[in-house]
C-alpha cells in the first residue's frame, strides 16, 4: 500500500511539473512569486496562494487566462483552475520532477 500511496505522489508530481511549465510562458513574474501548482483534482487545477487576500485577485485575473491555456494542451485532462490559499506545491518557473515544496 505503500509503494501505491508513493507512485501515486510521483504520478501526481510529474502531471504539477508538466503543467507548471506549461503555463510559465503565460504568467507574469508577480503570479509565479505568489502562486505554486498545488494539485489536480477532477480535472481542476489547484493553484495555492501565499497570501489569503489575493486568492480572488489572482482568480479574477488569471483564471481565465489559465483555462485557454489549458485548452489549447487538452492532452493535460485539465479543465478548470481553482485558487486556494496555501504555501504547498511547484512554482510556475520550474523544469522537470523532484521540486515540489512544503513549506510550513
Amino acid at each position: 500500500m505503500v509503494q501505491a500511496v508513493r507512485a501515486a505522489s510521483r504520478a501526481d508530481g510529474a502531471v504539477l511539473a508538466k503543467l507548471s511549465e506549461l503555463l510559465a510562458g503565460v504568467v507574469n513574474e508577480e503570479f509565479k512569486v505568489h502562486c505554486r501548482a498545488a494539485a489536480v483534482r477532477s480535472g481542476r487545477l489547484i493553484v495555492s496562494v501565499d497570501a489569503p487576500s489575493m486568492v480572488s485577485v489572482f482568480a479574477a485575473r488569471w483564471r481565465q487566462r489559465l483555462v485557454a491555456a489549458l485548452r489549447e494542451h487538452r492532452r493535460s485532462g485539465v479543465r478548470d483552475v481553482s485558487f486556494e490559499f496555501g504555501h504547498s506545491g511547484i512554482p510556475f518557473e520550474c523544469v522537470g520532477v523532484g521540486r515540489v515544496t512544503t513549506n510550513g
